[in-house]
């Protein structure tokens, strides 16, 4: 599977504007996490030329990395960008999602409990063993989850993500693919 070159700019794009976007007064920190699906209400509508369009429900099992900065005020965060990557499956079908995003935390009396809202930009790019090649799909994911600090380094975090098509994946043959749906993530992520 390879990435193409308009997804690969992207993130490097964005990431960049992230950096940039650092306040006065508040500092930058690399942050390194992991995430994986839980529960998921997904559906995959597949439409070919010439023969109609269907939905159906997907399982969606997910594992991904994020790397970026978080930016703090003092010792609370206030907003946090990175890039997400990793391996999917829909219906034991194989994929990798890549994307982009950044969490904007709303501040409360509490210094471990940190809720955010979010966006993504997520690219999901279909393996042609299993899709033929039907290029990637993009999605918006509004965010919203609750970030737990267990040290001041260590905190887990659970997030609600809504998939919001943007692009179907277009294969040469006239085919397109797309989902939307609701799905909760688990992880961690590691201040530096």
């Amino acid at each position: 599977m390879h990435l193409p070159s308009r997804l690969a700019c992207l993130p490097l794009s964005l990431l960049a504007l992230a950096l940039a976007s650092c306040a006065s007064g508040t500092s930058s920190r690399a942050f390194v996490g992991a995430d994986f699906n839980v529960v998921d209400s997904l559906e995959t509508t597949v439409a070919i030329d010439g023969l109609g369009e269907g939905t159906a429900d997907s399982e969606y099992d997910a594992i991904r990395a994020s790397v970026g900065v978080v930016n703090t005020d003092g010792e609370r965060p206030t907003s946090r960008f990175g890039l997400v990557a990793g391996p999917v499956e829909f219906n034991d079908a194989e994929a990798l999602e890549v994307g982009l995003g950044g969490y904007w935390y709303v501040p409360t009396g509490s210094a471990s409990l940190r809720p955010f809202v979010g966006a993504q930009i997520l690219g999901t790019l279909y393996d042609e063993d299993d899709f033929g090649d039907i290029g990637e799909e993009l999605s918006g994911v509004p965010t919203a989850g609750l970030e737990y600090a267990l040290t001041e380094h260590l905190s887990v975090v659970g997030a609600a993500e809504y998939r919001i098509p943007l692009k179907a994946a277009d294969g040469v043959d006239g085919t397109e693919v797309e989902t939307d749906g609701f799905n909760v993530r688990l992880g961690v992520v590691f201040v530096f």
